[in-house]
């Protein structure tokens, strides 16, 4: 019997890994979106290691993860290119608003009254994003839910209120949170993103 035996990588082959670790390497800093993707597409052929995280950044994503122990719901929104068009600050300001008229709708079909009465909130962790990585600007919101409500249709109600929101467009994101992955992928654009005038620390 003849042995076998493994067939060496041609230079071409090894070039090609070569220019996708130096892609995802580079992206580390730059693009955490576009390195989540590449290494998804090929962490399983090259192993690139976890970029280093600065303090203030870990105690960042710490503070997040306790902040959001009870969320259960994660919303993606972006908005309607004319409450986009004036850039800058006032870009800004528009999404933080519609978050927080969002988040008001939802307080008030949660707990109804009680949002005055016996000042109710959801927990709510929110985040806007696109400064940092100079992308269209949205919003990340990690939602708690309301113990009345069963988790899918809280997930439908959340999608149904975005979509009466005036300035929010058509990509919407609703879906349930299964891990802390979500809140450290929203801490990615550093504190500078989390919207801390929408902020809630839930009181069912």
């Amino acid at each position: 019997m003849g042995s076998s035996r493994a067939r060496p990588q041609d230079a071409d082959e090894v070039s090609q890994r070569a220019r996708i670790r130096a892609r995802i390497e580079a992206a580390y800093s730059k693009r955490p979106d576009y390195y989540d993707r590449l290494a998804k597409r090929y962490g399983t052929e090259i192993k690139i290691p976890c970029p280093a995280k600065s303090s203030t950044q870990a105690a960042y994503e710490k503070f997040l993860c306790e902040a959001g122990q009870d969320i259960e719901i994660a919303v993606t929104l972006t908005l309607r290119d004319s409450a986009l068009k004036m850039g800058g600050i006032s870009a800004r300001l528009n999404v933080d608003k519609t978050v927080h008229h969002y988040i008001n709708r939802l307080n008030k079909l949660a707990f109804g009254h009680g949002v005055r009465r016996r000042d109710q909130t959801l927990t709510v962790i929110p985040v806007i994003e696109g400064e940092v990585s100079r992308k269209r600007l949205h919003a990340h919101l990690g939602i708690s839910r309301p113990s009345h409500i069963d988790l899918p249709t809280w997930i439908r109600i959340a999608l149904r209120e975005a979509t009466k929101c005036r300035q929010v467009g058509r990509e919407i994101k609703v879906k349930a949170v299964t891990s802390s992955g979500w809140i450290a992928y929203m801490s990615k654009e550093g504190p500078e993103a989390l919207a801390l005038g929408s902020m809630r620390k839930g009181r069912p």
